[in-house]
């Protein structure tokens, strides 16, 4: 497989976005905070008094200018746009934020999975070492989501058909590339959601499964 180079990256207006809407949270949170005197029922079921509710406030407001401040962390790589998802003949490069990318060859990789969280999809790939994922979101369109799951079942079903010695059955394989072909095919051609507990989404779990 020739190289292939995708640009990684989280998307700036959802940053900002993110910035825009925490921001505004933690500081209805604080004055509420800073001027609480009465108690808080959550869920008609925890009563909390108004010292409780005081800190339960405060904690609400750290935890949004947490995630204002993550946002913040992250935009001048959403700016400037210089990280790339990498695969290439022997494995995929995983660019971070933050520390050293992650390197999978496709040898190493023992199951793939799609799972889609509150519309989030999401590609995760086991492997020898540990496990490493792929953000839908953080790649330019879907499609090229699709483009690279399909790409990477291809080469390590290609990777275990000619691995030597100790080669492992080709049929716990094969079945990775069709399946990840499907799942594009799924998602145009059932566009409602299959109904399951809140927070949680379709979960595809493809070959590559070894044996002992």
């Amino acid at each position: 497989m020739d190289e292939r180079r995708y640009v990684y990256r989280p998307q700036p207006w959802k940053l900002f976005a993110g910035v825009v809407l925490f921001g505004a949270g933690a500081i209805v949170l604080s004055h509420e905070a800073w001027n609480n005197d009465r108690g808080m029922l959550i869920n008609h079921m925890i009563r909390l008094d108004p010292s409780s509710a005081t800190v339960f406030l405060w904690v609400l407001t750290a935890t949004a200018v947490a995630i204002v401040a993550g946002a913040l962390a992250q935009m001048p790589a959403a700016i400037s746009g210089d990280k790339e998802l990498v695969l290439d003949r022997q494995g995929l490069t995983i660019p971070k934020n933050f520390g050293e990318d992650t390197r999978v060859t496709y040898g190493a990789i023992t199951s793939a999975t799609v799972r889609t969280f509150k519309g989030q999809r999401f590609l995760y790939l086991r492997h020898r070492a540990g496990t490493a994922r792929v953000v839908a979101s953080m790649l330019p369109s879907q499609d090229d989501f699709d483009e690279v799951c399909a790409l990477i079942a291809k080469a390590a079903s290609a990777q275990h058909s000619h691995p030597g010695p100790a080669a492992r059955p080709q049929d716990e394989y094969d079945a990775v590339v069709a399946a990840i072909a499907r799942a594009a095919e799924a998602r145009d051609a059932n566009p409602a959601p299959v109904t399951r507990p809140q927070g949680a989404g379709p979960v595809r779990t493809f070959g590559l499964k070894t044996r002992a």
